[in-house]
């Protein structure tokens, strides 16, 4: 960009100062007015460019990214009914260009035809115009074209882009957020002054936490319970006499306390069982 923009300054001085020495002469400035104009133009897309890249931080946050999962999820769908679309837009556009294209300007050519019919389908349109150029067709050509674009197709575009933010929505709800933006732009700086690394860490959730910290809780409280039952029904051994009246003892106690459902007569009579051999 530095040496485009300092070329472009010198050919203007250049043909500049070809004027000044000979006012007489005829000095183009066809190639300056090239070169700044196909300056703008490069200038404009690099800013776009750059503009888009912002984009990039939305990665950052679950919610902000769903446009993006959004249109990948419904990628090969929207194309085909995109192509029913087009096919369907192209079809009225040829019709209308044959019917009106020697009575109106808008429908002057193919091109022209198929930009008016866009813009009636963004509820822009003179419609008397074509019922005094043609009062048979255009009555149709408006009708059928207004229910079949405007009502049905569009509708169930939305229906399909909007079924594809749901999916994608109900997907991302349980996802935490992949970075902290604030942590992810310290380090970047850290990384360019060399006094850290590029890296970051994923951040994690406080559901994740909270769900281990529920399972080492659930898990310790679950020992001990076990260790009450088995200790409860040890004390009644000596009173079995076989397999069959030690399920009736452990029907009978779980009968007494409802809330006993972690534990099944199987696996306590493996308990007793293994107690017996001993």
């Amino acid at each position: 960009m530095i040496f485009y923009r300092f070329y472009l300054l010198v050919e203007t001085s250049a043909r500049k100062q070809a004027v000044k020495e000979d006012r007489q002469k005829y000095v183009s400035f066809d190639y300056a007015a090239l070169f700044e104009e196909s300056y703008l133009f490069l200038l404009a897309f690099i800013s776009f460019v750059a503009t888009v890249k912002f984009l990039k931080l939305l990665r950052f946050n679950k919610k902000m990214n769903v446009l993006g999962h959004t249109l990948l999820y419904i990628a090969r769908p929207f194309v085909s009914f995109m192509f029913t679309m087009l096919m369907v837009f192209v079809a009225y556009s040829h019709m209308a260009f044959l019917v009106f294209n020697t009575l109106l300007l808008s429908f002057s050519s193919f091109t022209s035809s198929m930009s008016t019919l866009f813009t009636l389908m963004l509820n822009k349109f003179d419609y008397k115009s074509m019922e005094r150029a043609n009062p048979l067709f255009a009555p149709f050509i408006f009708l059928t074209f207004t229910v079949v674009m405007g009502f049905m197709l569009i509708n169930f575009m939305l229906s399909l882009i909007i079924e594809g933010f749901t999916s994608v929505n109900a997907d991302l709800e349980g996802k935490p957020n992949k970075y902290e933006i604030v942590d992810f732009v310290i380090g970047k700086f850290k990384a360019v002054l060399g006094f850290g690394s590029d890296t970051m860490p994923a951040v994690r959730d406080k559901k994740e936490d909270f769900i281990e910290d529920s399972q080492k809780e659930l898990d310790m409280k679950f020992g001990e319970f076990s260790e009450r039952v088995f200790g409860m029904f040890l004390q009644d051994v000596e009173d079995i006499k076989d397999m069959k009246a030690a399920e009736n003892l452990i029907n009978r106690e779980r009968s007494k306390d409802k809330e006993r459902k972690f534990f099944t007569a199987k696996h306590i009579l493996r308990i007793l069982e293994v107690y017996k051999k001993l």
